[in-house]
C-alpha cells in the first residue's frame, strides 16, 4: 500500500507542476 501512496505522490507533484506551467 506504501508504494501506492508514493505514486500517487509522485503524480500529484507532476500534476501540480503541469498547473504551474499552465498558469504561468
Amino acid at each position: 500500500m506504501k508504494s501506492l501512496h508514493q505514486a500517487a505522490e509522485i503524480l500529484a507533484k507532476q500534476d501540480g507542476r503541469r498547473l504551474d506551467q499552465a498558469l504561468a
